[in-house]
């Protein structure tokens, strides 16, 4: 489908609010953890930890930790290994330190703390987060055989396809999760050596190399997610390697500031964090991710959205809400909270109102709103307002080398630029929301995408297949059950300057938005290894062949001056 323009005269370029960070005010207070008997080497510094832990709980001041490797073998509370609790105005120096993990549970966790910084710590595990293997036919059976067969007794959470020439995630394959991942289960053992695959696992097949992560989602290296946790600042902060997530602030209140941050395995590591870089979801919002490297992880380099709760009944002003993050829900709503409702399917608006009283019961909250909404029937989505995670500003960032995606972006008031983004597996920015599997975001609205580079993404399948939605290396638009979404829930977002080159599919795709300016870009070798039948199945044939691609749902669309090279 050629590309149809409008005036952009006639609408307001995005203008984004800016994220607002408080800086810690430390007090003069200073001391450094050899003074808690903490130094490098020693069998487990746990102790010590905890003891500085409580002296900056005290009042406040500046930690020092030396520099060297500091070993944590027992974790507290049963969760975390070190465990900052209820800090506020405390700077931690610790350029050249590095704490190494040896449970298979978060790093470090900061509740409620405010204003707070972390400088200069590295965060690693003692143990392997991947291994390789090779998908073996055995009789009627396949066959997970291991590289080092003594890597047989540890979990499998997820099987990906694996480049043994650029020793990184194969940019298309196969791939596989175990169906019980979130219990780091094992596979029953196979006679003659190796690991037992189940009668379908997924797309893998005979001869496939592949690398095993053994865990996914079971421990963050840095977490500041929950409720207090606000203002949250890491300078040159390193991730070698972890369990899960690398920084991750789910339902934190506001303001977290990652600058110089990095995700960068280690000389004999296969990954680093095995799932996301950066991932920050349900929360007020002022985030700053600027001037980091993420490489090698299992998941997207930068997730930030609020998420979908879902209505389950209606009774008045009453009404009752379900979530498939409704635990997260439950602590997040708050008398005051402004909700917005809409149509299941389609996501067209139908209404605000404000929450007055809460009741929470087993399987759901009900809310009694200010006043009735007409309209509203079960199974209509619902936004908390408050908690949308707007407020953003990404810029002079490289995310390259790691599975999925580079910035999958669910929030509004952003600037995204002079990011590079390459040789991620699939999209390198999407401006999207879900309303089909992960229920996330409520609509990206005054967002400005500019001089970025994109090079060498999307060049996996997952996405560009018939039933692809998030097609191209830049997606804007909707995703629902049936496909993209139709209704125009984005809203005045601009991409301007942006480079792509060398994406297997479709450079751009504009949907489900209006108000949106795609000017002055430059697209060089898209469709590099097109699909014939990529978006045949959702009613957009075009995304098979054309570089720039307009689909459903949009509103004064204006595409001017992007130049298209062979």
């Amino acid at each position: 489908m050629k590309p149809r323009s409008t005036d952009p005269q006639r609408w307001a370029l995005p203008q984004p609010r800016p994220p607002r960070l408080k800086m810690p005010d430390p007090s003069r207070r200073r001391i450094s953890l050899a003074d808690f008997g903490g130094r490098p080497g020693h069998t487990c510094v746990a102790d010590a930890l905890a003891k500085a832990a409580l002296w900056l709980r005290a009042g406040g001041g500046r930690l020092v930790i030396p520099p060297g490797r500091y070993h944590v073998r027992r974790i507290a509370e049963g969760r975390e290994h070190w465990l900052l609790d209820n800090i506020a105005d405390a700077v931690i120096e610790a350029a050249g330190a590095t704490i190494i993990c040896h449970r298979i549970a978060t790093g470090v966790r900061l509740r409620r703390c405010r204003r707070v910084m972390l400088q200069g710590l590295a965060v690693d595990w003692a143990m392997p987060m991947a291994s390789l293997a090779t998908v073996e036919r055995r009789g009627r059976q396949l066959v997970l055989a291991y590289d080092d067969p003594r890597r047989c007794t540890l979990p499998v959470a997820g099987v990906t396809s694996w480049d043994d020439g650029a020793h990184s995630w194969a940019g298309d394959g196969h791939e596989w999760y175990h169906a019980a991942w979130g219990r780091s289960a094992g596979l029953p053992a196979a006679s003659g050596g190796g690991l037992l695959l189940p009668p379908r696992p997924g797309d893998l097949a005979r001869g496939d190399r592949v690398v095993v992560r053994h865990w996914i989602y079971h421990g963050n290296a840095v977490d500041f997610g929950g409720r207090g946790n606000a203002d949250i600042h890491l300078e040159d902060v390193t991730v070698v390697s972890a369990p899960g997530h690398a920084f991750v602030g789910y339902g934190c209140d506001r303001g977290v500031r990652l600058t110089r941050c990095a995700i960068a395995r280690g000389p004999q590591d296969l990954v680093s964090a095995t799932a996301d870089g950066c991932h920050v979801g349900a929360c007020a919002g002022d985030v700053i991710i600027e001037d980091c490297d993420f490489a090698h992880q299992g998941d997207d380099s930068v997730n930030i959205h609020g998420v979908w709760m879902r209505v389950a009944e209606v009774v008045g002003s009453a009404v009752s809400l379900t979530s498939r993050w409704l635990d997260h829900a439950r602590q997040q709503v708050a008398r005051g909270h402004r909700l917005a409702f809409f149509r299941e399917g389609t996501l067209e608006p139908l209404g605000e109102r404000v929450i007055q009283a809460i009741a929470s019961g087993p399987d759901a909250l009900t809310v009694t709103l200010d006043r009735g909404i007409p309209g509203v029937e079960a199974g209509a989505f619902v936004a908390d307002r408050a908690r949308g995670t707007d407020r953003f500003r990404i810029t002079g960032n490289h995310f390259h080398d790691h599975r999925a995606r580079g910035m999958l972006i669910q929030a509004r008031d952003g600037l995204i630029a002079g990011n590079r983004v390459e040789r991620v597996q699939m999209a390198g920015l999407n401006l999207t929301t879900d309303c089909a599997f992960w229920q996330e975001g409520y609509g990206c609205a005054d967002v400005l995408v500019s001089g970025n580079h994109f090079l060498s993404c999307n060049q996996h399948r997952r996405e560009r297949g018939p039933r692809g939605v998030h097609l191209a290396c830049v997606n804007v638009l909707v995703e629902t059950p049936d496909g993209i979404g139709t209704h125009p829930l984005h809203e005045r977002i601009a991409l301007v300057g942006n480079v792509i080159e060398d994406t297997a599919g479709p450079a751009m795709l504009v949907a489900s938005s209006r108000q949106v300016a795609v000017v002055g870009n430059r697209v060089a070798r898209a469709q590099r290894a097109p699909l014939p039948d990529a978006g045949s199945a959702i009613g957009l044939p075009a995304a098979g062949h054309a570089a720039l691609v307009h689909g459903p749902g949009t509103a004064e669309v204006c595409w001017l001056g992007n130049h298209v090279e062979d």
